[in-house]
């Protein structure tokens, strides 16, 4: 149960953090006093906002996970043709493809999901982001 704890640390953080404190509403000309373009050619930093930085590696993560799970179900239909007939390996192979069409669904609707909520976050906090 632990972990499940710690995540809900970490959402409800990352919630604190976009919605109740946007990004957009502290820039860095606000903390160093006007010397935004020297601090980010000294330190090597980009003008891109944090909150679009974060939806690339959740859309980048979905992606990812989504392209392992169409990896899995193309090892399971080779696993099911080069059975040989064998109907244990067919068991197995039925198995690996159900579990895996059962990870994509999974996969499609969290993205479903994120997509909801990075637009309502976005609207809701009036950013200028795409989603």
């Amino acid at each position: 149960m632990k972990p499940f704890y710690w995540l809900a640390i970490i959402i409800l953080i990352l919630t604190m953090v976009f919605v109740v404190f946007p990004a957009s509403a502290l820039t860095l000309n606000d903390l160093f006093g006007g010397q935004q373009e020297t601090l980010q050619s000294t330190i090597g930093l980009g003008s891109t906002n944090p909150l679009e930085v974060v939806i690339y590696l959740i859309r980048l993560a979905i992606g990812f996970t989504g392209l392992l799970m169409v990896v899995i179900i193309i090892y399971a239909g080779f696993k099911w043709m080069l059975s040989g007939g064998n109907e244990e390996k067919i068991k197995d192979a039925k198995k690996t493809l159900g579990s895996a069409i059962i990870g994509l669904l999974i996969i499609l609707f969290s993205y479903s999901i994120v997509q909801f909520l990075i637009s309502s976050i976005l609207q809701a906090t009036n950013n200028n982001v795409s989603p």
